[in-house]
């Protein structure tokens, strides 16, 4: 009962298919600190390095950037990552 309480507080649960690309909301389920049940939360589906520590960078890694001179830094995107190449940039 409690879950179906819980869904219904989320907006994106009905859409059949996420575009990893938007970096939209997407539903998890986190274990709760008992280990006995679990709570549905919204997170921002996506990669992001260990070396990346706040929000600003997250969105210039995945947005792309114009720096301090005014030259363009490219988005750096890793949802087609190769398996080869996934820990390349750790």
């Amino acid at each position: 009962m409690a879950l179906e309480k819980a869904v219904m507080n989320y907006d994106f649960l009905d859409q059949e298919l996420h575009d990893g690309f938007s970096y939209g909301k997407i539903a998890v389920l986190r274990p709760t600190e008992d280990k006995c049940n679990f709570d549905i939360v919204q997170m921002k589906w996506g990669f992001i390095p260990s070396y990346i520590k706040n929000r600003e960078d997250v969105n210039k890694m995945r947005f792309g950037y114009k720096d301090a001179r005014g030259q363009w830094h490219k988005p750096y995107t890793a949802l087609n990552a190769k398996g080869e190449r996934a820990f390349e940039f750790l």
